[in-house]
């Protein structure tokens, strides 16, 4: 089935097919650095997630929270202060030729959100 013009996109974004993905194999590809730059920054916001009802005991700093505890499971399985995770990102997917490899990091910074 051919889209028209007017049809609602394939992609599901809402826009007509002429406004979204009309043509778009005949535009320059995206520069992938700055495609992955934007994803960062939009992955770096913070913002707090905990309960309406519990807000009142928040100091109103946005920490990293860890979703395994550093103390007990991170610093048990850690060697040199360090565990082994993945970290999806364009330099690490370049480096390992598209494998997403697991490496080690530091256990402040293993399994963190910024949330809390």
């Amino acid at each position: 089935m051919k889209l028209g013009r007017n049809d609602p996109c394939w992609c599901g974004s809402g826009a007509k097919y002429k406004k979204c993905h009309l043509d778009r194999e005949s535009e320059p590809p995206h520069d992938p650095w700055k495609v992955a730059a934007e994803v960062a920054k939009e992955f770096s916001s913070e913002m707090c997630l905990v309960p309406e009802e519990m807000k009142h005991n928040c100091s109103g700093k946005i920490i990293k929270a860890h979703t395994v505890p550093r103390s007990g499971s991170l610093a048990k399985i850690a060697q040199a202060g360090h565990v082994y995770t993945f970290v999806p990102s364009l330099p690490n997917f370049i480096k390992n030729k598209g494998k997403l490899l697991p490496q080690l990091v530091g256990i402040k910074n293993a399994s963190t959100f910024t949330g809390f």
